[in-house]
């Protein structure tokens, strides 16, 4: 309950500042997975859930976000992530955009600590007017987990996103993330529902 209510009163700070201040336009979203996978070298999956609020500001080619998200492992494990992410538009037109990201990732929980800058590719295929295909892949190779140095990182999303009307979308998609550690492979993602918001 701590979590979520920080991540309401921070997530509530930033965008009434950006509605103050008449920033440039902004999209909110917020993602949940209800029902994730938590797994060790392919070993028994352990069940979490997690709830993502973002949200990003556009400026002529750049774009600047945060992501926060709070949620637990199944043996009441706390989890808390936070992303402030930087993107630059390298190709953009009627059906097709990508975009170079670089960002600062990180996780906090009760035994799991993951601090990392990653640099990566933004998709975005629009299929018709109201749909489209997005899709995210990003790589760090000096990631830090639980104080250990130079762990590969590789964090991914692909969703299907359907624009309800010109302020308002929805979408499913799946996201995770992927860690090596010496002789250890973590794998973490799952399903997640989500809405969209532009001001």
């Amino acid at each position: 309950m701590k979590q979520v209510l920080i991540l309401v009163l921070l997530s509530g700070l930033i965008f009434g500042t950006a509605l103050c201040v008449q920033a440039a336009p902004l999209e909110v979203w917020v993602e949940s997975i209800p029902d994730g996978q938590f797994s060790i070298n392919d070993g028994p999956n352990t069940d979490f859930s997690m709830t993502y609020l973002g949200m990003e500001y556009s400026w002529k080619k750049w774009r600047l976000g945060l992501e926060l998200g709070t949620g637990e492992l199944d043996w009441d494990s706390d989890l808390d992530l936070w992303e402030v992410k930087a993107r630059y538009e390298l190709i953009g037109n009627s059906k097709f955009g990508l975009d170079l990201y670089v960002s600062k990732l990180a996780v906090d929980g009760d035994w799991i600590e993951v601090d990392a800058v990653l640099a990566g590719l933004d998709f975005n295929w629009k299929i018709t007017k109201r749909s489209s295909i997005i899709a995210s892949v990003g790589y760090s190779g000096d990631a830090e987990f639980n104080g250990i140095d130079d762990i590969d990182l590789i964090a991914y999303k692909i969703k299907y996103n359907y624009q309800v009307n010109d302020k308002v979308g929805l979408g499913i998609g799946y996201r995770g993330y992927e860690l090596n550690i010496g002789n250890l492979d973590v794998d973490t993602g799952g399903i997640f529902a989500a809405v969209t918001f532009k001001f």
